[in-house]
């Protein structure tokens, strides 16, 4: 890991969005690791926790987190084993990261201090949001989800991710350095294609994700999740039952791009049936991570939905 050459292109991105987070650093009483949070916006303003999808980090929701602040306090984690957090020690198997995603979510709002927030997600961190949800309901007040979620049926897989659970080949591919054009191409291939042709992400925050991958132990930690087992198989497994849904007391609504290739609105629209109060949002025009592809409605649908008002 080189954490200063880490830093050095997250500063760049933040820059671009015009935004110095709050870096907090704390330990999480139940899990035992510390993590790393960004904390943007006001401080009295009303809280959300946002917590990213799989091999990625806080820094992913920087654009969006810019938009909302000051009205929304956004706190953007770094989930353990990514960007600057340590990781976890034992999570093996599904049901590990089952019991992992039942507590993380109220373990940082303790280490914080918090007794309730809003949750803002994407991909794999629609997992921990909706298992955290059911299991603590007193500690979540509305629920905003983007993308495809871990827990609803999966359409596809990419070919980079069905080789990601081949024993060995995990190893290898965690390790091996990225390039500008690489980021590029995977990004495309799990459905990110018109936020890199558009702009959504610029040159600084591809230079991001490739020290991401260069210079942290990020990849290497998350594809240890999938190693040796057939993630397919894993995601059927880690699908969210029904009873689990229905004891989800907040507000949820989802926000889904059909060019997203891991769902489709067949399949989000079948995690928001089972949910007792949810929508659901399809853009026509947007991928796995919806507020990359239009920025404005994003921050629209956050402030609408999380009743904030616009920033001033």
């Amino acid at each position: 890991m080189n954490e200063a050459r880490y830093r050095e292109a997250e500063r760049d991105l933040w820059r671009v969005w015009g935004v110095t987070p709050r870096e907090r650093r704390v330990r999480l009483p139940r899990l035992g690791v510390e993590v790393r949070v960004l904390d943007v916006g006001d401080a009295d303003a009303p809280p959300a926790l946002f917590v990213h999808g799989t091999s990625t980090a806080a820094t992913s929701w920087i654009d969006l987190a810019a938009r909302l602040a000051p009205g929304v306090r956004c706190l953007l984690l770094d989930r353990p084993g990514c960007g600057l957090s340590e990781p976890l020690p034992d999570v093996e198997s599904v049901e590990d990261l089952a019991r992992v995603a039942d507590i993380l979510v109220v373990d940082v709002l303790d280490a914080l201090g918090i007794d309730r927030a809003h949750l803002v997600s994407n991909s794999m961190g629609g997992y921990f949001a909706l298992r955290a949800a059911a299991a603590h309901p007193a500690r979540v007040d509305r629920l905003l989800h983007f993308g495809w979620a871990l827990g609803s049926p999966p359409a596809s897989l990419p070919l980079v991710m069905r080789a990601a659970s081949v024993p060995g080949l995990s190893g290898l591919m965690a390790r091996m350095p990225v390039t500008d054009a690489a980021i590029r191409a995977l990004l495309k291939r799990v459905g990110l294609r018109r936020a890199i042709e558009s702009g959504g992400i610029p040159p600084e925050g591809i230079a991001w994700n490739v020290a991401l991958s260069n210079q942290t132990d990020t990849r290497v930690n998350e594809y240890r999740l999938v190693s040796g087992s057939a993630l397919r198989e894993q995601i059927e497994r880690l699908k969210l039952p029904q009873d689990l849904l229905a004891r989800i007391e907040a507000p949820v609504h989802v926000v889904f791009g059909v060019e997203d290739i891991f769902g489709t609105p067949a399949t989000m629209q079948a995690l928001v049936d089972g949910i007792p109060d949810a929508t659901l949002e399809v853009i026509e025009e947007a991928g796995h991570a919806p507020w990359l592809d239009d920025l404005d409605h994003a921050a629209d649908v956050a402030r609408r939905f999380l009743g904030v008002g616009a920033a001033a």
